[in-house]
């Protein structure tokens, strides 16, 4: 160590205190001095105990001379992780791996069919989940299954999206990341879906469109019979009928705020052959 310092005592054996003054000398022969013993060259002993190592102490990233030999060999300086050995510093890296925060797993989509009745009302589905697990503390790996309510509420849209945090694939590199529902549309028999509104296609006879007779009843979808009534008019495959508040629950800022309409088309059965003469005068054609 370069330039001097002041003195440092030090008591060393029974024969009373001993004083040394840092200077520019060698520090193997500092170390000599200190503790007793000939001169050495490379690794020389220096007691029951005691050897000396060129190699720096153990966790402090440099080299200690003379003085990170006697912490080498006698396992580190206590307190410091070199001295820990054997079980402890198993112990410490265990608990290292534990305390390591994993990254979150990405999402996994999962398509759940639904029919447009659920939407309109709403319904709850029991969904059963099988998902790999991994305990972080003891490093097993296995695997379990569980059930969750998913709640379809009304005016729910076609991919609609419904998320379960922690439900997913859990791993050693990464914890579980969350299950997501995508709702799927089922087709319905007589009704499709357009937004809140929703549409349905009434057959009508030729006479009935043209005598402005027409009338009947359409399925809505809560399963009632909603009437309808185009008397006094001449109905043509672009004729529309609006039913009001007869179509699916609107949502606005995840309330319920009214409801769509349903819309009648109207499809025209034109008579399979060509009419006779007589019946197109008849019609005034």
């Amino acid at each position: 160590m370069g330039g001097t310092a002041d003195d440092m005592p030090g008591g060393m054996g029974g024969g009373g205190a001993r004083t040394f003054r840092f200077s520019g000398r060698d520090p193997r022969e500092l170390f000599a001095a200190m503790f007793g013993g000939g001169g050495f060259d490379g690794d020389d002993d220096f007691g029951p105990g005691i050897s000396f190592s060129m190699g720096g102490m153990p966790g402090m990233g440099g080299g200690m001379g003379p003085m990170g030999g006697i912490f080498s060999s006698m396992g580190g300086m206590p307190g410091m992780m070199g001295g820990m050995g054997g079980r402890g510093a198993r112990a410490a890296a265990g608990g290292a791996r534990r305390a390591r925060k994993r990254p979150t797993g990405q999402p996994c989509e999962v398509i759940l069919p639904v029919s447009l009745s659920e939407l309109a009302n709403g319904a709850q589905r029991k969904m059963k989940i099988s998902r790999r697990t991994h305990d972080a503390e003891t490093g097993r790996s296995g695997s379990e299954d569980q059930v969750v309510n998913v709640d379809v509420q009304p005016g729910f849209k076609d991919g609609t999206k419904i998320t379960f945090d922690g439900l997913g694939d859990e791993t050693e590199e990464q914890s579980a990341g969350p299950i997501v529902f995508v709702l799927q549309t089922k087709p319905h028999p007589t009704l499709r879906r357009e937004g809140a509104d929703l549409r349905a296609t009434v057959k009508v006879s030729l006479r009935n469109a043209l005598s402005g007779t027409a009338s009947g009843t359409v399925d809505a979808i809560d399963g009632t019979k909603v009437p309808w009534n185009a008397a006094g008019q001449v109905l043509t495959p672009k004729t529309r009928m609006r039913l009001p508040g007869k179509g699916m629950p609107r949502r606005e800022h995840k309330q319920i705020v009214g409801r769509g309409d349903l819309i009648l088309d109207f499809e025209i059965e034109f008579p399979k052959a060509p009419l006779p003469a007589d019946k197109l005068a008849a019609l005034g054609l």
